[in-house]
Protein backbone atom coordinates (compact mmCIF):
# COMPACT_ATOMS: atom_id res chain seq x y z
CA UNK A 1 0.00 0.00 0.00
CA UNK A 2 2.78 2.43 0.94
CA UNK A 3 4.68 1.50 -2.21
CA UNK A 4 1.67 2.48 -4.34
CA UNK A 5 1.31 5.79 -2.52
CA UNK A 6 4.99 6.57 -2.97
CA UNK A 7 4.80 5.64 -6.66
CA UNK A 8 1.67 7.78 -7.15
CA UNK A 9 3.34 10.70 -5.39
CA UNK A 10 6.41 10.37 -7.60
CA UNK A 11 4.25 10.31 -10.74
CA UNK A 12 2.26 13.37 -9.65
CA UNK A 13 5.42 15.31 -8.77
CA UNK A 14 7.06 14.35 -12.06
CA UNK A 15 4.07 15.52 -14.08
CA UNK A 16 3.90 18.77 -12.11
CA UNK A 17 7.63 19.39 -12.55
CA UNK A 18 7.39 18.70 -16.29
CA UNK A 19 4.50 21.13 -16.66
CA UNK A 20 6.31 23.82 -14.67
CA UNK A 21 9.46 23.35 -16.73
CA UNK A 22 7.46 23.60 -19.96
CA UNK A 23 6.04 26.94 -18.84
CA UNK A 24 9.23 28.33 -17.29
CA UNK A 25 11.96 27.17 -19.69
CA UNK A 26 11.19 29.47 -22.69
CA UNK A 27 11.16 32.57 -20.47
CA UNK A 28 14.46 31.46 -18.92
CA UNK A 29 15.95 31.17 -22.43
CA UNK A 30 14.75 34.70 -23.26
CA UNK A 31 16.49 36.03 -20.14
CA UNK A 32 19.71 34.16 -20.97
CA UNK A 33 19.77 35.46 -24.56
CA UNK A 34 19.36 39.04 -23.36
CA UNK A 35 22.02 38.59 -20.66
CA UNK A 36 24.48 37.30 -23.26
CA UNK A 37 24.29 40.65 -25.08
CA UNK A 38 24.88 42.83 -22.01
CA UNK A 39 28.08 44.44 -20.74
CA UNK A 40 27.28 43.45 -17.14
CA UNK A 41 24.86 40.48 -17.28
CA UNK A 42 24.82 40.04 -13.49
CA UNK A 43 23.31 43.50 -13.05
CA UNK A 44 20.27 42.68 -15.21
CA UNK A 45 16.80 42.89 -13.77
CA UNK A 46 13.87 41.74 -15.87
CA UNK A 47 10.18 42.49 -15.97
CA UNK A 48 7.25 41.47 -18.16
CA UNK A 49 9.15 38.54 -19.70
CA UNK A 50 6.84 36.49 -21.90
CA UNK A 51 7.14 33.84 -24.56
CA UNK A 52 4.59 33.57 -27.33
CA UNK A 53 4.36 29.87 -28.17
CA UNK A 54 2.39 30.55 -31.36
CA UNK A 55 5.13 32.52 -33.11
CA UNK A 56 8.03 31.49 -30.84
CA UNK A 57 8.98 35.06 -29.92
CA UNK A 58 10.22 36.12 -26.48
CA UNK A 59 9.64 39.61 -25.14
CA UNK A 60 10.51 41.53 -22.02
CA UNK A 61 12.02 44.59 -20.42
CA UNK A 62 15.56 44.68 -19.04
CA UNK A 63 17.49 47.18 -16.95
CA UNK A 64 21.23 46.63 -16.66
CA UNK A 65 24.46 48.52 -16.19
CA UNK A 66 26.13 50.03 -19.24
CA UNK A 67 29.85 50.51 -20.00
CA UNK A 68 30.03 53.50 -17.67
CA UNK A 69 28.65 51.52 -14.72
CA UNK A 70 25.27 53.26 -14.55
CA UNK A 71 21.94 51.64 -15.21
CA UNK A 72 20.75 52.22 -18.77
CA UNK A 73 17.05 52.29 -17.92
CA UNK A 74 14.22 49.94 -18.73
CA UNK A 75 14.78 48.73 -22.29
CA UNK A 76 12.25 46.59 -24.16
CA UNK A 77 13.67 43.55 -25.94
CA UNK A 78 12.42 41.02 -28.47
CA UNK A 79 14.01 37.61 -29.11
CA UNK A 80 13.04 36.37 -32.57
CA UNK A 81 12.69 32.66 -33.52
CA UNK A 82 16.01 32.73 -35.42
CA UNK A 83 17.81 33.77 -32.20
CA UNK A 84 18.22 37.41 -33.20
CA UNK A 85 17.82 39.77 -30.27
CA UNK A 86 16.41 43.24 -30.86
CA UNK A 87 16.58 45.96 -28.24
CA UNK A 88 14.60 49.17 -28.39
CA UNK A 89 16.51 51.81 -30.34
CA UNK A 90 18.07 54.53 -28.21
CA UNK A 91 17.75 58.24 -28.81
CA UNK A 92 20.73 60.33 -29.79
CA UNK A 93 21.33 64.03 -29.49
CA UNK A 94 21.57 64.48 -33.24
CA UNK A 95 20.26 67.65 -34.85
CA UNK A 96 20.55 66.17 -38.34
CA UNK A 97 17.06 65.92 -39.84
CA UNK A 98 17.82 62.76 -41.84
CA UNK A 99 19.23 61.04 -38.77
CA UNK A 100 16.23 62.08 -36.68
CA UNK A 101 13.92 60.68 -39.38
CA UNK A 102 15.86 57.39 -39.41
CA UNK A 103 15.64 57.19 -35.60
CA UNK A 104 11.89 57.83 -35.71
CA UNK A 105 11.50 55.07 -38.31
CA UNK A 106 13.55 52.66 -36.18
CA UNK A 107 11.37 53.41 -33.13
CA UNK A 108 8.22 52.91 -35.24
CA UNK A 109 9.50 49.59 -36.62
CA UNK A 110 10.44 48.36 -33.15
CA UNK A 111 7.05 49.32 -31.73
CA UNK A 112 5.39 47.47 -34.62
CA UNK A 113 7.53 44.41 -33.80
CA UNK A 114 6.34 44.60 -30.17
CA UNK A 115 2.70 45.10 -31.16
CA UNK A 116 2.62 42.18 -33.59
CA UNK A 117 4.64 39.67 -31.53
CA UNK A 118 4.46 40.52 -27.85
CA UNK A 119 1.09 42.00 -27.03
CA UNK A 120 -1.31 39.12 -26.59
Amino acid sequence: MIDRLVFALIVVLSVAAGAALRLWWPEYQVRQAVKASLVDPDSATFSNVTYNRDNKVGCGVVNAKNKMGGYAGRTPSVLLPNGELRLAPSDTASTNVEQKAAEARARYDFQNLIDTNCNR
